[in-house]
């Protein structure tokens, strides 16, 4: 079992790297604003991992990604397995792997990514577990999830968006 680790709510500690776009703390939580901004833990976690974060979706982009987003891993922006909730309250683990990019859907969740909710992670082998709140909706066995291996975790608020995040844990 992995120690339990809980990143700052300040972007601009030793916690997080790679910022992209604007990142503020906005009455104690990490803000995300501008184009498609990015951040990514400075450290690197053990392939299986749980990782968890509360988000929320201030204002989101002209489409239903455009969002808040959890990276249970982020190696670069071709390399990585995230989660979100759309804003049709659809829920979305996906993974890229250079060129290949897979997804899997759950749809009609009845969320709201404009609420408060906690996303979570649980990485083992090749298999992820994605879930809202304490409920499971997604799992996927895929190599990609795996041959991801050791890698930082990171949030973004894609599109011209705003979104907030509170507690990254990553045990």
């Amino acid at each position: 079992m992995n120690p339990i680790q809980v990143l700052s709510n300040n972007p601009q500690s030793p916690d997080w790297t790679n910022a992209r776009g604007t990142w503020t703390v906005v009455n104690g939580y990490m803000d995300a604003t501008g184009v498609s901004p990015q951040i990514q833990s400075g450290a690197s976690f053990p392939s299986d991992r749980t990782v968890s974060v509360r988000a929320m979706t201030i204002t989101s982009g002209e489409t239903v990604y455009k969002v808040a987003y959890l990276y249970g891993k982020y190696v670069d922006f071709y390399d990585k397995l995230y989660m979100y909730i759309q804003t049709d309250g659809t829920i979305i683990l996906a993974m890229w792997q250079g060129n290949t990019n897979h997804g899997y859907v759950y749809y009609n969740s009845g969320l709201s990514p404009y609420s408060w909710h906690t996303f979570k992670m649980v990485i083992s082998g090749n298999t992820a577990w994605a879930y809202i709140d304490g409920t499971l909706y997604i799992t996927a066995t895929d190599s990609i999830i795996g041959s991801l291996g050791a890698a930082s975790v990171g949030l973004a608020s894609w599109g011209p968006s705003e979104s907030q995040f509170d507690s990254v844990v990553i045990s």
